[in-house]
């Protein structure tokens, strides 16, 4: 999850977009569209014992810190911030035909060198009521919450779990097939998914290196089957890709800990969610095999609420655990933290929430350090 390999400077940002979007033609069909969105204000502190050094270059000046968003690089520390994890997002769908549509979703962060990123353009054909194809930019589905990930109303803590949450790359450009259906009282999804991304001037590089790095997710392919009924909705998914860290000024691939210079990665996780009555239970164990990178990992959490009234008290626990592949010529890491949040309806559209997070860093050789985190935040969406 966590790669410490990061050595080179990067170069200038890249944002893929879908050429078929200004190609699509609706022919007779009236055209119509609509726009939605959605945005979080986040504040956060960290305190706690000071942990001096840790294998992060973006820690060397910070007395405790907690990594709220690694794809991203939103960090908190010991002065209070609403830049780690505050954002706004504005979604366009248009519909061309009955089967034909369009959509664009781009979303602004708060962070040290964000801007406006162009998350999702792709088109959508529904080929029948159970068939559609899907092609462009979208985020990557490596797991329950990633499609909705940016979206805080959306769940009952202030963020899904960064010990599952955390990777590189969160999006590709590709192609994915659906297919839908009911069995009885189950809904019935599944989902392939193949394309690639080329991540330049990557955030998430910038937490173990001074300068942001290049890399690229080569050949993804990847798979999800979800099932869901009144109560409970279960889903498991696989992706796999290649690898590989760019050069920024000669363009070539960089060593990577094991010696070679294109790696392979593979992901498995599976979910198991429940809202039954005023309970809520979001569950999620995932590994990683990374070993070209010189680790594998296991990781997942466990967050249980009860709504009450317009409240929605959660305690969560999750941790991440790797394990190294090349002996001591890498250093795992593991972690565990344990949350509570209070989440308070606003009104149909927006929340509050206030959590506790501590985090606990137990590995050989300090990567983050430990850090208790108090955050607030207000989410809405329209």
């Amino acid at each position: 999850m966590k790669p410490h390999f990061f050595a080179a400077p990067a170069a200038g940002l890249r944002i893929s977009t879908v050429a078929a979007l200004v190609c699509a033609s609706a022919g007779a069909h009236a055209f119509d569209d609509k726009w939605s969105g959605f945005g979080s204000l986040v504040a956060g502190q960290t305190f706690g014992r000071c942990t001096e050094g840790g294998l992060a270059s973006a820690f060397n000046d910070n007395c405790t810190r907690y990594i709220a968003d690694w794809a991203h690089a939103g960090i908190y520390d010991d002065q209070a911030s609403i830049r780690p994890e505050s954002r706004v997002g504005l979604q366009w769908t248009g519909n061309f035909t009955d089967s034909l549509s369009a959509t664009a979703q781009g979303v602004a962060r708060l962070g040290p060198g964000q801007k406006a990123d162009l998350e999702w353009a792709y088109l959508t054909d529904k080929i029948s009521s159970s068939w559609s194809v899907q092609v462009g930019r979208k985020r990557l589905p490596l797991y329950y919450d990633s499609d909705f990930q940016d979206v805080g109303y959306a769940y009952s803590m202030i963020r899904p779990s960064p010990d599952v949450y955390g990777w590189d790359v969160v999006n590709y450009n590709g192609a994915n097939v659906d297919y839908s259906t009911d069995l009885g009282d189950w809904s019935l999804r599944a989902t392939a998914y193949a394309g690639g991304e080329d991540s330049r001037k990557n955030k998430y590089s910038t937490i173990f290196s001074d300068q942001a790095q290049n890399l690229k997710w080569k050949d993804i392919i990847g798979s999800s089957l979800e099932a869901s009924n009144d109560w409970l909705t279960l889903r498991a998914s696989y992706t796999q890709s290649g690898f590989q860290q760019i050069d920024p000024g000669t363009g070539a691939p960089q060593q990577l800990p094991t010696g070679v210079y294109t790696g392979h990665q593979k992901f498995y996780g599976v979910a198991a969610n429940v809202d039954w009555q005023d309970w809520l239970v979001r569950s999620e164990l995932a590994a990683t095999d990374r070993h070209d990178q010189g680790y594998k990992a296991t990781f997942g959490y466990l967050d249980i609420g009860r709504r009450i009234g317009q409240f929605t008290p959660t305690v969560g626990y999750s941790v991440y655990r790797e394990k190294s592949t090349i002996g001591a010529d890498y250093v795992p890491e593991f972690n565990r933290t344990v949350s509570a949040a209070l989440r308070y309806e606003v009104t149909k559209s927006s929340d509050l929430k206030l959590q506790f997070d501590h985090d606990l860093d137990h590995s050989a050789v300090i990567v983050t350090g430990d850090a208790k985190v108090v955050s607030i935040a207000y989410d809405f969406v329209f």
